[in-house]
């Protein structure tokens, strides 16, 4: 688990979540976790340089890992992650 607002002390409104849990099981092992990014509060212009208010980015991943260990020296594993994205009116996602 981990929780952090870097460059806050140069730049205000980044968040940066991460979360993970690791199963271990026999010879293999079940992960899942989730990242979120977050940035607010960055201001939107037009090409004429007229403000036009505040906008935020926002992205998130969760994923889903499994690993097995075929012998001493080899293991093999997978994993599947989907994201979201978000920054002022558009959004996007994807596995």
């Amino acid at each position: 688990m981990m929780y952090t607002k870097p460059y806050s002390q140069v730049i205000d409104g980044i968040d940066y979540h991460a979360l993970g849990y690791v199963l271990p099981l026999k010879k293999s092992g079940l992960g899942v976790g989730c990242i979120y990014l977050g940035v607010g509060g960055m201001e939107k212009y037009d090409k004429d340089g007229k403000y036009l208010g505040v906008f935020k980015n926002t992205e998130w991943a969760t994923f889903l890992s499994y690993g097995h260990s075929i012998t001493n020296n080899l293991s093999v594993g997978a994993s599947l992650k989907g994201l979201f994205q978000e920054i002022d009116v558009y959004s996007g996602s994807g596995f």
